[in-house]
């Protein structure tokens, strides 16, 4: 059985493993903090966030509970998408715990931002099931391979293979997994695994793409999601990758995460920069995990 993570859940999840370091439907993009509040500063108007399973899923009707402050005993429940909401003012130290049957309850403070002299709090939770789960930790080999379909990708780059770690994430109830065996564009050789009982997802988002750098002002870029679910003791996990390989060679070797031949500064393509650039955007792409 097979369930592929919503792609919008994806950007979100990147957005809540990176900020607050903790969630299928739609989900909108969280905002992005103007200016960080600072410790005794001006309150919190509100509380918002998502509520998801170890395995990236949202939880719908999740209880998030205000614990203590003013506000104390205020309860609400997460929408359809795991969405909730819960009007302040709050103090930067006010505790929230979301519960829900099958899941392990979690209490976080929100991790809060400002706009002008308003601030408000945002909150992912990460609820690992209540059951045992899949133990992925371990060495492995970690293999792309893009879509036969893809007839204009390079043939020598349809099939990547790197070593592997699986670790636990330190600021998460997810994984993380790390590729060595070859040359990365900076931080790009590690994302986030997230388990919960037989169900595995893997999150390749934007902000946590694998980008290796290839001879020749060359590089090849993993973008996207796969999520299946797998028996215990399984020696290798198999799954359709829903996303991109990318393919691109540059005048100057340079390239950034978010796509081949645009400017680290603007943010913008800049076409005399790409020599060659090749897109294998699938949901027939494959990602296998196989221990060693």
């Amino acid at each position: 059985m097979l369930t592929l993570p919503n792609r919008a859940n994806s950007a979100l999840l990147a957005f809540a493993l990176g900020v607050a370091g903790c969630s299928s439907s739609p989900a909108p993009s969280a905002p992005s903090p103007v200016s960080q509040a600072g410790p005794g500063l001006i309150p919190l108007s509100s509380v918002s966030g998502y509520v998801m399973d170890s395995g990236f899923r949202s939880i719908a009707e999740a209880r998030v509970d205000v614990v203590d402050g003013v506000h104390a005993g205020a309860a609400t429940t997460a929408d359809a998408a795991g969405k909730f909401s819960l009007s302040g003012p709050f103090d930067r130290t006010t505790r929230f715990r979301a519960t829900k049957a099958g899941h392990i309850a979690i209490t976080e403070v929100a991790p809060s931002y400002c706009r002008g002299e308003e601030c408000f709090g945002s909150l992912f939770f990460l609820l690992p099931v209540d059951g045992p789960s899949v133990n992925l930790i371990g060495d492995y080999t970690l293999t792309f391979v893009a879509d036969a379909a893809c007839v204009d990708f390079p043939a020598n780059l349809r099939t990547r293979s790197y070593a592997a770690a699986v670790v636990p994430n330190p600021t998460s109830v997810s994984l993380a997994i790390t590729v060595t065996g070859a040359t990365f564009l900076g931080n790009a050789s590690r994302f986030t695994i997230g388990v919960a009982g037989d169900y595995v997802a893997f999150s390749l988002s934007e902000s946590a793409a694998i980008v290796e750098q290839l001879p020749g002002n060359a590089f090849i870029a993993f973008n996207g999601d796969a999520a299946v679910t797998v028996e215990p003791g399984t020696s290798t996990i198999s799954a359709p990758f829903h996303g991109s390989i990318d393919h691109c060679v540059t005048q100057s070797g340079k390239n950034v995460i978010y796509g081949c031949g645009v400017s680290e500064a603007t943010g913008l393509l800049i076409p005399e920069e790409i020599v060659a650039h090749a897109v294998c955007a699938s949901p027939n792409n494959r990602i296998i995990l196989t221990r060693r």
